[in-house]
């Protein structure tokens, strides 16, 4: 994980409400103070400019917004004073500047309007010399992992031997653009700024290329671009709510696949635990029936670093403690030819009552009889004969499942028992990856199905697939962790790469398709 990455100096760079460019810009909202371009002294883009002052004349009365913080010179070479008289804004400094050198400085919400307090954000530019530098550097900023585009990352060069600040703007639709750049070779960074002090932190985005480094020798724009990625957040889980009658839903403000419990205990005692099916969110069941009306649940929890010990509590009402046992289905209404039924009791299941359970074929009223039930430490699995179709229904009267907190209440439901010829089968052409691969099926934004594929060379052969429109996401998967892993700052790790298949491959009822996902020409 990305440690600080430290600049000269703090620099308040472009607010939410504001954007970086040259003095025509303007800020983004109209009815933000604007400068009188034709009154000010000097013109921007002056040449053998010699003085010490800028007077910019605004069109409407303003407040002066902490200058000390959003005004900054690039190259950082002279400290600059600020002051209001009227509608009119005076820069100036004491420090002698260098010769022959072109010099931006960022003026970034400094001005506010006295009402709204909409600011203006504005680059203005100047030569000591008889040349203005007029080299620029355009890249794309993109999210590593969805690739698109990203607005309000900061994009800042650096000196490679000093860590001086030499140029930096901030990114528009995932478009960057750096002017008046002197020719040559800069540290580059891509990063998300939020506090606004150039420095990098461990909860900012941030990206970089692959060496660290850009050189500049003519008007260029970069086609690969910067990728940026966020930082795991810290670690930290709290009680999303409670199933009665006695379990835990614990949610985390990381991803879980990454970072997961370890152990948990209900009121001194071990508790199990376990995940729901998309590895979102942990299930920690208490040991013992739940007295009184607090709950202390102690977890061992993964982090970044070490195993961490946090405590968390919960508060019962008395109808929450005493609620009866729920049956939860975690399987879907339309059940493919070998699926298994899985009812979920959020606690441990010690035994049923065959009497209880009823299947019944809803066209003619027939019982059905050919399962298999299995009792796991949270959930009854009901295995249904290959030969069983067409639509039934499932009931559990009340009492048919026995937990130590007490019998499970009456449940029923209605559910398709499908057929091969109810779906399709899809051919997936991976040969042109070389390396281990996860490959994401999408239905829409949705992940539908995950696939960690070791071999892409062996053709895939996907069957029993829900009809419908399926889209496509490749993660290279060079660790083979069957994850998206993200970048490192110190090392100038890039994020693992992730290529978009945005055409969509229709999957019909009792039809083979084919589709070839080749990374030389995905969309």
């Amino acid at each position: 994980m990305a440690g600080k990455y430290y600049v000269i100096f703090l620099l308040a760079l472009l607010s939410s409400c504001a954007q970086v460019g040259t003095i025509t810009g303007g800020p983004r909202d109209e009815s933000a103070p604007k400068p009188v371009e034709e009154l000010m002294e000097p013109q921007n883009a002056t040449t053998n400019y010699s003085g010490n002052t800028f007077v910019i004349p605004f069109d409407e009365y303003f407040q002066l917004n902490n200058p000390a913080q959003t005004i900054r010179m690039v190259p950082p070479h002279a400290t600059i004073q600020a002051e209001m008289k009227r509608k009119t804004l005076y820069l100036s400094w004491d420090d002698t500047l260098e010769a022959n050198t072109t010099y931006a400085i960022y003026l970034n919400g400094t001005v506010k309007d006295l009402n709204e307090g909409n600011d203006t954000t504005l680059q203005l530019v100047f030569s000591t010399g008889a040349v203005l530098d007029t080299t620029s550097y355009t890249l794309a900023v993109t999210d590593a992992f969805s690739g698109e585009p990203l607005s309000d990352i900061t994009v800042a060069l650096f000196d490679p031997e000093t860590d001086r600040l030499k140029s930096l703007t901030r990114s528009e639709k995932g478009v960057a653009q750096l002017n008046y750049l002197t020719p040559g070779d800069y540290k580059i960074l891509a990063f998300e700024d939020k506090n606004l002090n150039l420095e990098v932190e461990d909860d900012e985005r941030v990206g970089f290329t692959e060496s660290g480094m850009i050189t500049v020798d003519t008007n260029y724009f970069d086609s690969i671009p910067i990728r940026t990625y966020a930082p795991f957040p810290k670690q930290r889980y709290k009680v999303k709510s409670f199933i009665p009658p006695a379990t835990f839903e614990l949610e985390s403000s990381a991803d879980i696949r990454y970072y997961g419990l370890k152990n948990a205990k209900v009121n001194g005692k071990a508790a199990s635990i376990f995940t729901n099916k998309t590895n979102e969110v942990y299930y920690v069941v208490s040991p013992d029936t739940l007295g009184g009306n607090i709950a202390e649940i102690a977890i061992t929890h993964i982090t970044d670093s070490t195993d961490a010990l946090d405590t968390l509590s919960y508060r019962f009402r008395n109808k929450e403690r005493e609620a009866p046992v729920t049956i939860a289905p975690t399987h879907d209404i339309d059940v493919a030819p070998g699926d298994t039924l899985k009812y979920e009791l959020y606690g441990r299941a010690e035994a049923w009552q065959d009497s209880l359970i009823e299947v019944m074929n809803t066209e003619d009223s027939t019982i059905i009889s050919s399962y298999d039930i299995v009792l796991t430490d949270h959930q009854l699995l009901m295995v249904m004969d290959d030969n069983v179709k067409g639509k039934v229904q499932v009931s559990f009267k009340a009492g048919a499942i026995q937990t130590p907190f007490g019998n499970t209440k009456a449940f029923k439901e209605i559910i398709n028992l499908n057929t091969e010829a109810d779906y399709g089968i899809l051919h997936i052409d991976l040969s042109g990856y070389t390396t281990p691969i996860v490959l994401e099926m999408m239905k829409g934004s949705k992940v539908d199905k995950t696939l960690v594929v070791e071999d892409p060379s062996e053709k895939l052969k996907l069957e029993l697939l829900n009809p419908g429109s399926y889209s496509f996401r490749v993660i290279r998967d060079e660790n083979g962790n069957g994850l998206w892993d993200i970048g490192d700052l110190s090392t100038l790790k890039q994020p693992e790469r992730v290529d978009t298949y945005s055409k969509e491959t229709k999957v019909r009822a009792n039809w083979e398709v084919e589709v070839t996902l080749n990374p030389t020409n995905n969309e």
